[in-house]
């Protein structure tokens, strides 16, 4: 694989893995800041990625905040809310 495509993978699972939300714009600014460049394979675009993990429930996109979601994040306040009931 390529190090510029490396960086890219490496800059969204690292976005995923803090568990915090993040926008695509933050994507973006994180790969330029790295050297890399916006596609994490030959023919794959960051966003393509995005869609790939959205696909696989690892993450959601929220249109209204227009950020993505780690879905384990989720899960867990939406335990702990039933737990509090």
């Amino acid at each position: 694989m390529c190090s510029t495509f490396k960086i890219a993978r490496e800059v969204i699972d690292e976005l995923v893995d803090k568990k915090d939300p993040f926008t695509l714009e933050n994507v973006r600014e994180q790969i330029i800041a790295k050297n890399g460049v916006h596609r994490v394979a030959a023919g794959v675009t960051t966003k393509d990625y995005l869609d790939i993990l959205e696909e696989r429930d690892i993450i959601v996109y929220d249109f209204s905040t227009m950020k993505y979601y780690n879905v384990s994040v989720l899960e867990e306040t939406r335990q702990e809310n039933l737990a509090n009931l």
